[in-house]
């Protein structure tokens, strides 16, 4: 159960395949890596990594990094240009914590992928300077990241370096299997964090055909939490978790209806 001590954390081999062009894109990360900035590190996390274990295909990269990710894309982008490979510009979106919007993300467009990175979160941090801008001291460790997510499955990464999959958790890859979702920490801890993820849960379940594990069902109905969902996030958050609903099926979206009912 989700309100249970934390798991020990479990590494695997990567067992799913990567298509040509992700093995190209990962290759260049880690030249950029390699040639750039050592240390470095890479992993792709979330939905990319769960679609992949259920033999889905997805191309929604998002890349978890243990430095400040706007950071990284400058070489990211130097390395382009070095190479004659067409470049985007970088759409950065600053942290908002009194919106529940913790982390500093930066967007481009890498060799046909639109590519997020973010750092690492920090499981005391967030807040960031008085810009929105993430240093370094905002950057966190992959099991604190990992603990910080909104769902166990969603939880997982993909160690580009070590071409292996993390569950930090310990509980995300069976939860997958097992298709129930679960939050890596208390469901109250996890939804105080940021109430939208309530939404994203009731999705997931309408979306994947999984099951909430009691404690969050319980959670889902508490007053606070509402409250939290209509006073403490942005509408454009709210409606974006609505947005992706109504491109599914209409018995998806009449389940998410019900459930959040």
């Amino acid at each position: 159960m989700a309100s249970q001590g934390v798991a020990e954390p479990r590494f695997v081999a990567r067992e799913f395949a990567l298509s040509a062009e992700e093995q190209r894109l990962f290759a260049f990360l880690l030249d950029v890596v390699r040639e750039r900035c050592p240390g470095v590190e890479l992993r792709v996390a979330g939905g990319w990594v769960r679609d992949k274990l259920m033999g889905r295909e997805s191309h929604d990269v998002d890349i978890a990094l243990n430095v400040v990710a706007r950071h990284f894309v400058e070489h990211v982008n130097a390395a382009l240009e070095a190479r004659h490979e067409e470049r985007h510009s970088v759409g950065l979106i600053k942290s908002r914590p009194e919106l529940s919007k913790h982390l500093e993300t930066a967007t481009t467009r890498i060799l046909g992928f639109l590519v997020d990175f973010v750092h690492l979160r920090r499981d005391d941090v967030t807040a960031v300077d008085a810009g929105g801008e993430a240093t370094a001291a905002h950057v966190g460790t992959a099991r604190e990241d990992a603990l910080r997510r909104d769902l166990t499955v969603n939880a997982l990464f993909y160690h580009v370096n070590l071409d292996r999959v993390e569950d930090w958790s310990g509980r995300g890859i069976d939860d997958l299997r097992q298709r129930r979702l679960c939050t890596p920490l208390s469901a109250h801890i996890t939804w105080s964090d940021d109430p939208c993820r309530v939404l994203r849960a009731i999705r997931f379940q309408a979306k994947l055909g999984f099951t909430l594990a009691p404690e969050l069902l319980a959670e889902a109905r508490a007053p606070a939490l509402r409250q939290a969902l209509m006073h403490s996030i942005s509408r454009e958050r709210i409606g974006k978790e609505l947005l992706h609903m109504l491109h599914g099926t209409l018995s998806h979206l009449l389940l998410f209806i019900m459930l959040l009912s």
